[in-house]
Formats: C-alpha cells, sequence, structure tokens
C-alpha cells in the first residue's frame, strides 16, 4: 500500500512546489506593479544639473526628485539613454551635438515634462565661449566668454532649494499635486466657471440661479403679506413685486430686487449672437443665438435658410420634421427643443432677444427686441415633449412670454424654434 501512495505523495509535493513558486512570482508582479504605478502618481522635479558646462563624453548627473526608469530624458530633444541611481538622482553621457552652446535637457513622465538648461561645450581640444553673465554658471565652473578671456560661475546652485509643492490657486513655480494639477487656462471658458467662483484667476460666469425681474407700476407693495389685490404704493422692490416677462404686454421689465445682485439677473449677458456676421439684422441672414448657460445654439423663429423669421403655425409632427430636416446657419444637426429646454431658455431671458410687438426693434443690441431672431414672442413654442397625462395624443408647449407650459393636441398648430446640439 505504502508503495502505491508513494507516486501521488510526490505528485502532491511538486504540485505544492509549483503553487508556491507562481503565488511568489504573483506577489513580485504585483510589487513591481503598485511601484511602477507608485513612480507614475508622484510629479517629478530636477533641482540641479553637474555640470553645469559639459563636454562631449562627459558623464552628467541630474538630480532632483520622483525620478522613475520610466522616464524619457532628452538633450535638445533628441533620446538619451541614462542610469536611474536612485529617486533622486540620474546619470547619462552627454553625446556630441552639432554646436556649443545652451541644451534644453527635457525629463518626461507620461504628461509631465520638466526642463534645465546646460550648456555644450564641444569636444575636448576645443576653447568654449559663451555669451552669458557669471551669475548664470554655478560656482567654482569655468567657461570663457565671447573675448576669450577665462570666468569662473558665481551661481549658488548647490543651495537651490527644490519647488515646494503647489498649495493656492493660480501658484507659480511650484510642484503640481493631486490636490493642485496643472491646468491650460486656455481650455477655461469663464461660463463653464460658476459666477462667484475663481479658477487659475479667471472670474467665473456662470449663472445658476436667475430671478424674475420687477415692474413698480404693475405691483409694488411694502407690507408683508401684501394682500391679494394690485397696488403701486410701495417704495421699496421685495422679491413678492417680482412678475413675469410678459410685462402686461410690454418689453422685458428692467427694474431688479432689492439685495439681488446681477448674478440672478439672466437676460441678454447670457446670450450671444452667433449669426455668420456677428450680428442678427436682415431678414436674410440665418440668425442663431447660443445660450451659454445650457451651451444650446437656438435658431430664429420658422427657420429657414435666407427667409425672414416667421410666426407661421404647424401641427406637431412637422414641427419635428422641420427641425430634423433642416439646414441652416451652418449646421444640419437640428432637432425641436424638448419641453424642459425650452423652460430652461425662457428661465435664461429668451424672450427679451425677439421682438414682442412693441418698443424700439433692436433697442440696444441684437440681442435686444429683435424681430429677425424671433418674430413675434408671444406665442407659444412646440417642444418634443409628449404630454402623458391624457395618452399620447397631446404634445406640451411653452409660452416663451410667461413660461407658461401647456399641452395641446398634436393635431393643432403652434410655434416652431429649433435647437442644436
Amino acid at each position: 500500500m505504502s508503495r502505491l501512495l508513494r507516486p501521488q505523495l510526490l505528485c502532491l509535493l511538486l504540485l505544492a512546489l509549483i503553487y508556491a513558486c507562481q503565488k511568489d512570482l504573483n506577489d513580485q508582479t504585483e510589487e513591481e506593479t503598485d511601484e511602477t504605478a507608485s513612480d507614475v502618481s508622484k510629479a517629478h522635479y530636477i533641482s540641479r544639473v553637474r555640470p553645469f558646462l559639459a563636454r562631449k563624453g562627459e558623464e552628467i548627473s541630474i538630480f532632483g526628485a520622483n525620478f522613475a526608469d520610466t522616464m524619457t530624458l532628452t538633450l535638445n530633444r533628441s533620446p538619451v539613454s541614462y542610469v536611474r541611481i536612485s529617486e533622486s538622482e540620474l546619470k547619462a553621457t552627454m553625446p556630441s551635438l552639432s554646436k556649443s552652446g545652451e541644451v534644453e535637457l527635457a525629463l518626461t513622465q507620461g504628461e509631465n515634462e520638466v526642463t534645465y538648461s546646460l550648456y555644450y561645450s564641444g569636444p575636448g581640444d576645443e576653447i568654449s565661449q559663451f555669451a552669458i553673465a557669471d551669475s548664470v554658471v554655478c560656482l567654482g565652473e569655468k567657461f570663457y566668454d565671447a573675448n576669450g578671456s577665462e570666468k569662473i560661475g558665481t551661481r549658488s546652485c548647490q543651495s537651490e532649494a527644490a519647488p515646494p509643492n503647489c498649495s493656492t490657486d493660480s501658484q507659480i513655480g511650484c510642484t503640481t499635486t493631486s490636490s493642485f494639477p496643472s491646468v491650460d487656462k486656455a481650455q477655461l471658458d469663464p461660463w463653464n466657471i460658476r459666477i462667484g467662483k475663481t479658477v487659475v484667476g479667471i472670474a467665473g460666469a456662470l449663472k445658476t440661479n436667475c430671478r424674475n425681474r420687477a415692474n413698480s407700476t404693475i405691483f409694488n407693495s411694502d407690507t408683508m403679506p401684501p394682500g391679494n389685490t394690485s397696488t403701486t404704493a410701495g417704495t421699496n422692490l421685495d422679491w413678492w413685486d417680482t412678475v413675469d416677462d410678459f410685462n402686461s404686454n410690454a418689453v422685458i421689465p428692467s427694474s431688479l430686487i432689492s439685495g439681488w445682485g446681477a448674478d440672478t439677473d439672466c437676460y441678454q449677458s447670457v446670450w450671444k449672437d452667433l449669426t455668420a456676421d456677428g450680428t442678427c439684422n436682415s431678414q436674410a441672414e440665418d440668425c442663431v443665438m447660443l445660450d451659454r448657460i445650457s451651451g444650446l445654439s437656438w435658431s430664429e423663429s420658422y427657420p429657414a435658410t435666407g427667409a425672414a423669421a416667421s410666426t407661421n403655425f404647424v401641427n406637431w409632427s412637422t414641427a419635428v420634421q422641420r427641425c430634423s430636416a433642416l439646414s441652416y446657419g451652418g449646421f444640419d444637426d437640428w432637432r425641436l427643443p424638448t419641453q424642459k429646454e425650452l423652460m430652461e431658455a425662457y428661465v435664461h431671458g429668451l424672450r427679451g432677444l425677439g421682438y414682442n410687438l412693441s418698443g424700439t426693434i433692436r433697442g440696444t443690441s441684437s440681442l435686444d427686441n429683435n424681430i429677425d431672431f424671433i418674430a413675434d414672442t408671444d406665442i407659444n413654442i412646440w417642444s418634443s415633449t409628449t404630454d402623458t397625462m391624457a395618452g399620447t395624443t397631446l404634445a406640451l408647449y411653452v409660452d416663451i412670454y410667461n413660461g407658461r407650459v401647456a399641452s395641446l393636441n398634436k393635431a393643432n398648430n403652434g410655434g416652431v424654434l429649433c435647437v442644436r446640439p
């Protein structure tokens, strides 16, 4: 019996040994992966390079922090091999360059690149000449000026401290961290930053709390509660004095409530004229307006390329098809807006942009009472949203003059505005 078990025991021992070796290999791989990931996650920097003046074939020592084996070293953008001595030191050999002078040393890890300047002094039998000041060259380093006179550097490179970690917004000359990463200011739009906030020196413009204005000639009461009858006896405008944008069939109300700042006022300042020539001011233009809060672009009323804005009313299905097939203003991805998109546009002051059959056309700009954008704002506009309270035969529309939302049979007619994207 024991002889029969011996082969089985040997097999079991062999399997156990293979398992143990595989586990050690996996553990080692995980440790190496963790170390590599850790190296990648830490920002590196260069504090100094020795020698400051290097000849062909001379060893260069690069000092700093967070150096990893996976980094790329270049001199004047040409790759150079190196040896990683530690996290704070690399060694490389100065290659032969075409001419003496300043050299850009760059150390790159992923998208993080740091650079340092040193000087190449050519083959050993040449006298190097540089039109640089003593204070640029590290202390004790010898070089020759443009006249061939020997000079000695005076810059205290050894005492230069490593740059601190970034700890405040807009800080310069620091090492980025996960809390304070680098940012390309050219990619930041103030309308993508909330108003009242500042990012790398860029003040936010995005308004997120749009409120109604008031008209003291319609309603103004200083008492609380104000009662249920109309009064204009008040002297201060309070939140219960606000009115809708219809404003008794007049232009947009102009008065702000006491204590409410411009950050709650969302009318012309929110919109931008995207018409091809920058100004929507003729019937033949394809007028387009951008809502800078939502990022949506809006067509003129009942849009048609080269035609004037219109108050034409069509049924719901025709409105959907018209926007879907529209090629207008240089775009062909138009669609009928949803109910909520129309409501947002009203909240952001859409009625003030279009013509309301009173006041001066384009009173202050193309963003004011513009008949070439919306021929009549006091109409209901189809949304693409079905009203499910009564089956599927009704769709929601929005009165862009006062924000009212209601439903209408899809076979009936309503106004059309198209939106993109």
